[in-house]
């Protein structure tokens, strides 16, 4: 009997439809597993700019706190995250005391000039600051999910500061020991 060469070529079609497929199957789960990947980096960039965010907000507050208030002690409030979830976050932000570096004379604040602000001295004042802005869940959990320290150096001028005030900040040695650069 004698086959011929179109027989044995039979099922050769099926063979290279199904390395084909095992080709296309391998590529397609490999790019779900780098979108995968790249999801949870983007999630853990987002956390972490929300922290850094939440940090510098410290920020602001201790700056508004020592126009305002003339409170320079260290303090710690609370953000809630707006996002909607289920495990409800919120960072917990502590300030360092806002710390006077250097008190120097504000040479060219108008203010200073005779007149009628010539008996009160301005100056010019570089603060120190280091804001911790830890990530939490509502939930009764001490774990922390992240924490992000960012330090400032903040001049404000004119800037009037008593002695009394300079002497409350810098009256409590922890909260010198907060302040990192």
């Amino acid at each position: 009997m004698h086959r011929s060469p179109r027989n044995r070529e039979a099922g050769s079609a099926y063979i290279i439809a199904l390395m084909a497929l095992v080709i296309l199957s391998i590529i397609g789960l490999g790019l779900a597993l780098v979108t995968q990947t790249e999801m949870q980096i983007g999630g853990g960039e987002k956390t972490l700019q929300k922290m850094f965010y939440a940090a510098d907000t410290g920020v602001s507050n201790a700056v508004a706190r020592a126009l305002v208030n003339k409170d320079f002690r260290q303090f710690t409030f609370v953000l809630k995250d707006n996002e909607k979830s289920l495990l409800g976050f919120q960072h917990e932000v502590t300030d360092s005391a806002f710390m006077p570096l250097l008190s120097a004379p504000c040479n060219l604040c108008e203010v200073n000039d005779q007149g009628e602000y010539g008996h009160d001295q301005y100056k010019k004042v570089n603060f120190g600051e280091t804001p911790t802005a830890v990530r939490k869940s509502v939930l009764k959990t001490t774990d922390a999910l992240g924490a992000k320290t960012i330090s400032t150096i903040v001049e404000l001028q004119p800037f009037q500061i008593t002695p009394d005030a300079l002497a409350s900040a810098l009256s409590d040695p922890t909260a010198a020991s907060l302040l990192k650069f």
